[in-house]
């Protein structure tokens, strides 16, 4: 893979050697995506799939550079702000989505609701009867691409984690749910 880093945060793949593009301004994702759709091009490219480390990283740095450009300290609606902010996104990801490789794009996300459920898996002794589950997870976006990021893929996942027991203790399982 290829990793397009909009966050620095390289550290936990330091000794895989992944290549990838550190990417701090706007110029610096317009010349990646340049870079990569003439690499795609090529038979002997050293990657098939891009991996956007993250989509809400990138929206980061859009904003840091809108908010500098227009003189202010926070995002306006009326002022299209969010559009100025999140078109450099969208032409990014979809401009990856129009080509021949795989494409991963990651983002952190918020709960919009909690709910207590009882864990009827959990042994009594461990005290803990109940657990806290999200109802319902969106993309840490502002703006209108919160509700339309999701749509434009073909698989969408959801890391989670989760208290289980692994050899009659309590640990932390991890998996993904996919949703199509």
């Amino acid at each position: 893979p290829l990793l397009c880093d909009f966050e620095d945060g390289r550290a936990v793949l330091a000794d895989r050697q992944i290549p990838y593009i550190r990417i701090r301004t706007l110029k610096e994702a317009t010349e990646a995506l340049a870079y990569i759709r003439k690499e795609v091009g090529k038979p002997s490219r050293g990657f098939d799939t891009v991996i956007v480390d993250t989509v809400d990283g990138f929206q980061k740095i859009s904003k840091r550079e809108r908010l500098k450009k227009v003189g202010r300290e926070r995002l306006e609606a009326f002022e299209g702000d969010y559009e100025a902010v999140n078109n450099p996104i969208e032409e990014f990801v979809l401009g990856l989505l129009e080509l021949d490789i795989n494409v991963v794009v990651l983002a952190h996300v918020k709960e919009s609701g909690k709910v207590k459920v009882k864990d009827e898996a959990a042994p009594a002794s461990l005290g803990e009867d109940t657990i806290t589950m999200s109802q319902a997870w969106a993309p840490d976006l502002a703006g209108g691409i919160r509700e339309q990021i999701a749509g434009w893929f073909d698989l969408v996942g959801l890391m989670e984690n989760e208290w289980g027991i692994e050899g009659g203790k309590k640990a932390i399982k991890r998996h993904i749910r996919w949703q199509p």
